[in-house]
């Protein structure tokens, strides 16, 4: 029988930090790493396709990209490969920027305060040595491929996941925070001619395209998916990567932070968040609330003794997405994306550990009944830094953003 192929070829163009066996050591492009940011914007796409209906979803997904064990049988009780076999091509030429190097921008520069504050914990990002790594990284930019080989012909939705991991993925450690960021280049092979956007414009219409499927507004998605709740928006455009993602990144520390000495990198902080500081500092409602920035995701760290979790997980990602994108036409546009779901699950409570972040014996039930929150999740904080404005110059923080969804 003959084979279905497809190549497509992205370019990353945001440093990538993506581990092999011991990620701060070694680093490597890996099939299954892009195999499972494929099925994330496959899932993500699939909530407003299938109206919703979970166990339609779990079908099509079993059938397109496999099942894995009891926890994975499809309907019929079979538990199978997945469609196709996802191949990396040969890349030459790559170039690693060894651990405790210090990553530089496109000027030669250690990298901006924005870059640095969003690649945190994977480098420096105050005090000495900043930009100094704590694990190698692949430099960007560079080019690689990937084909996709299948016995039947491939499904629609896969070839539309493709596409969107393209126009807003990012592999490898701070992918939502813009770090290793895809933009698609070229598609071949057993599928539509497809061609890569040239303008802002161009990318917002193809990703309008993309999302075109009726959305949910009722309810939140259990899971990260697209839904009428959801927002993505073109923030900034410029000629540089590094330059941009260091920008989206200054502009958030500027929202969030309360600053020192009323600076944030030398420039006045905006102090927007002044009850969450009031309950750490001052411990105002320290005993009922709990910070409204923790819709930013979690963990939350104060002080050495003193952090924000959820009482069931060790992580909850953020739900606002940064991404670098390279239009044909050589300049890039830096994209915010707020894809609303579950923040936490079922019963979960907000934990603000104290002394250790260790649930004791490993269970969540012996949590001190103290240190629990009902969750306050007030999405109008990340609503703010797309729609906001600086409150010491009443400028915009984005005063030239096209807004994509809704």
């Amino acid at each position: 029988m003959a084979s279905n192929k497809i190549k497509a070829t992205f370019e990353v163009v945001t440093p990538l930090f993506l581990g092999g066996a011991d990620p701060t050591s070694t680093v490597e492009l890996r099939p299954p790493s892009i195999k499972g940011a494929l099925r994330f914007w496959w899932r993500a796409l699939a909530w407003n396709r299938h109206s919703g209906d979970l166990d339609a979803i779990q079908e099509e997904e079993q059938r397109i990209f496999g099942t894995a064990g009891q926890e994975g049988t499809a309907s019929n009780g079979a538990i199978g490969q997945a469609s196709f076999i996802l191949r990396v091509r040969p890349i030459n030429g790559l170039k690693i920027i060894s651990k405790d190097n210090v990553l530089r921008d496109g000027a030669n520069a250690t990298v901006g305060p924005g870059m640095r504050y969003f690649g945190y914990g994977l480098m420096v990002a105050f005090g000495q040595n900043q930009g100094q790594l704590a694990r190698p990284c692949l430099s960007a930019p560079f080019s690689f491929s990937i084909e996709l080989v299948s016995r039947h012909t491939f499904a629609d939705s896969l070839i539309d996941a493709l596409k969107v991991m393209g126009l807003l993925g990012a592999l490898g450690s701070r992918s939502r925070r813009g770090y290793g960021s895809l933009s698609l280049f070229s598609l071949a092979g057993d599928v539509e001619a497809w061609t890569s956007p040239k303008t802002k414009v161009d990318y917002a219409n193809q990703l309008k395209t993309l999302l075109r499927h009726k959305p949910i507004n009722s309810t939140e998605p259990p899971y990260s998916a697209f839904s009428g709740l959801s927002r993505v928006a073109v923030v900034t455009e410029g000629s540089e990567p590094l330059a941009l993602l260091d920008g989206v990144g200054r502009q958030m520390q500027r929202y969030r932070s309360w600053g020192h000495n009323g600076k944030v990198n030398g420039e006045d902080s905006e102090q927007n968040f002044k009850d969450d500081h009031d309950w750490f500092k001052s411990r105002t409602d320290f005993n009922s609330a709990h910070p409204r920035r923790a819709i930013f995701g979690l963990p939350h760290n104060y002080s050495k003794n003193l952090g924000v979790l959820s009482q069931a997980a060790d992580r909850r990602a953020s739900p606002l997405l940064v991404h670098i994108h390279k239009l044909a036409s050589q300049n890039y546009v830096a994209v915010l994306s707020i894809i609303r779901a579950n923040f936490l699950s079922e019963n979960d409570k907000v934990w603000i550990w104290q002394g250790n972040p260790k649930r004791p014996d490993g269970d969540p039930k012996k949590i001190p009944a103290d240190q629990l929150r009902e969750p306050r999740l007030d999405w109008t904080v990340l609503n703010g830094f797309i729609d906001g404005s600086n409150k010491k110059t009443g400028q915009p923080y984005f005063p030239n953003a096209m807004r994509i969804l809704p």
